[in-house]
């Protein structure tokens, strides 16, 4: 199966194709940071899976959904646009609803699913606050969210989260935000060196100085959090992109675009 995206980029017309693999992967097979395990293990809350279109994060989301499915009984529902893989039922029961289809829209499908009997939600395609306003219900009622996104980091997810809010209701869902984010995994694909893509990673797991820096308003201070808390299990996207060039995955060249501190980026090759 394919999946096609037709959009615009700089002025022109572009047309991605996206191979959809016939079996969901295990999660210890995507390369992704050790600390994911959080995530399968987390039983309520908001998860923030992002990136482009075409990094992969609907393959993470179905692993880490057929991963809880395997190791634990919950009852699972999908809100979805577009159903990429089908979960088998095993320990868990499993309900995948498609938009346009199952449930008339997103908005309508939340709604939809606060009166159902569930433990873990996954959701994509929000773009209002309104429909964030009710994930947040859904993770303040106990029972845990996935969010796929469009989103280059942590910071951006989190801004673009807010800026959908009124001005007048910004403290209100920063506080919200800061009481129910469990964990953000934004992942990027870049060229392998050999042949073939490499995933870099930024994980976000909550603590007390995110939580603050959400609630102070001070986002900024996010990537440094990230980047000093490796032996906590978060990982900042620059230290995954370095770790990739010192490992010969991919060429300082590639990863250079990605790099959110150049400065600290070279510094760190330096010293290798």
């Amino acid at each position: 199966r394919l999946k096609v995206k037709i959009f615009f980029q700089k002025g022109m017309p572009v047309i991605s194709l996206h191979l959809i693999p016939e079996m969901i992967p295990e999660l210890s097979s995507l390369g992704l940071p050790q600390g994911v395990v959080n995530i399968v293990n987390l039983k309520k809350g908001i998860v923030l899976i992002g990136g482009s279109f075409g990094s992969g994060r609907s393959t993470t989301a179905a692993a880490i959904l057929n991963e809880i499915n395997n190791q634990r009984s919950e009852k699972i529902l999908t809100i979805e646009d577009n159903i990429e893989f089908i979960l088998v039922n095993n320990k868990s029961i499993i309900s995948q609803q498609a938009v346009g289809k199952d449930v008339t829209t997103v908005l309508g499908g939340l709604k939809q699913a606060l009166d159902q009997d569930f433990n873990v939600l996954l959701v994509n395609g929000l773009t209002t606050h309104e429909e964030w306003s009710l994930v947040m219900r859904h993770a303040e009622a106990g029972r845990l969210v996935l969010v796929i996104m469009t989103t280059e980091t942590t910071t951006l997810a989190l801004e673009r989260i807010i800026s959908s809010y009124p001005d007048d209701k910004g403290d209100w869902i920063r506080e919200l935000l800061a009481n129910n984010l469990e964990s953000a995994l934004i992942q990027r694909l870049l060229p392998r060196v050999g042949g073939g893509l490499a995933l870099a990673c930024e994980l976000m797991l909550m603590d007390q100085a995110i939580a603050s820096s959400i609630k102070e308003n001070k986002l900024y201070q996010i990537f440094s959090i990230l980047q000093s808390n490796r032996d906590n299990g978060m990982l900042a996207l620059d230290n995954s992109l370095i770790d990739l060039v010192r490992t010969g995955e991919v060429t300082k060249g590639d990863a250079l675009p990605e790099v959110i501190d150049k400065v600290n980026f070279e510094n760190s090759l330096k010293k290798f």
